[in-house]
């Protein structure tokens, strides 16, 4: 997870998360796979705009709680060890860390949500352009009027 490449553009209390990345699709893919194993994405597969961005939606909450969780995780990977005996452990530290990526977040970002044109001209739809993001539960909770 790099800081500089997050940027966040905010629809009310929905928001959609973008990931810039530099050239490597592969460890892009990676990227939001650890964003979706950590909660903050809604969708199961990112949202391509070209070769380097994606994007997904979230919320503040979901979002918050992901980075914490991504940073604890890099921290108990790379250096659990050095926290025994340490008063709090490794939270506080980890709290710092997400607090400062939290913070480094670009919120007032725009991107445009509608993907790129193809050579021919027509624009490219992934699958989850044409699926709900969530089911509608209320959708048989009605009844057809007379007429």
């Amino acid at each position: 997870m790099q800081n500089s490449n997050i940027i966040v553009q905010r629809n009310g209390s929905t928001w959609a998360v973008g990931i810039m990345g530099n050239g490597d699709n592969q460890a892009l893919k990676y990227e939001f796979f650890g964003w979706y194993n950590h909660g903050a994405a809604a969708c199961e597969e990112p949202n391509w705009i070209g070769e380097n961005f994606f994007w997904f939606w979230s919320n503040a909450k979901r979002l918050k709680d992901a980075i914490f969780s991504r940073t604890l995780m890099r921290v108990l990977n790379e250096s659990c060890d050095s926290f025994k005996g340490v008063r709090g452990g490794v939270y506080p530290h980890v709290s710092k860390l997400a607090q400062e990526t939290w913070e480094s977040i670009d919120y007032n970002a725009s991107f445009s949500l509608i993907p790129p044109r193809n050579d021919i001209g027509h624009r490219v739809a992934s699958t989850h352009d044409m699926e709900a993001s969530r089911p509608d539960y209320e959708s048989n909770d009605y009844e057809l009027a007379d007429r």
